[in-house]
Parts: structure tokens; sequence; C-alpha cells
């Protein structure tokens, strides 16, 4: 619905709930999303978010978590 008002677009991702270590499949199909702001022809500036809970793996540091993090982002919204 307001598809052509996204200029910037924060993502992150859970599964099952829980915020995940790194972004990539979850509870938000991203790929959808990335397709549909494709069709709309609109590149919004993407930040990608790091949300930690207690619940959350920890298996890398941020560094090693964002560099895996801009792959993912690479891939799914192809920039």
């Amino acid at each position: 619905m307001y598809g052509n008002r996204v200029v910037e677009l924060h993502i992150r991702q859970s599964v099952n709930g829980i915020w995940s270590e790194t972004f990539g499949a979850g509870d938000i199909d991203y790929q959808r999303f990335a397709q549909e702001l494709q069709r709309l022809k609109i590149r919004p500036h993407l930040v990608i978010e790091q949300c930690i809970e207690a619940q959350t793996p920890n298996t890398m540091d941020g560094v090693a978590a964002h560099i895996k993090d801009l792959a993912m982002v690479k891939t799914i919204f192809k920039r």
C-alpha cells in the first residue's frame, strides 16, 4: 500500500519469533519483499540491524555477523 513511499528499510530477521544472529531465512520472507520492491522500481537505503536477545544464538562476533549479513543482503536485494 505504501511501497512508493519507502526510502529506507531497516532489516533484521527472526526465526520462530527469536531474533537471529544474522540476516537470512526466517520468519520474514525478504525474497518476496525484495521482488515487490523491484516490481515497484524502488531502491530504498538498506540498514542491516542485528538484534540480540537471550535466546539468540551467539556463535560469532559483530564483524563476522555483518560480513555474513552483507553477503545475504546483496544476494536477496541484488545490490
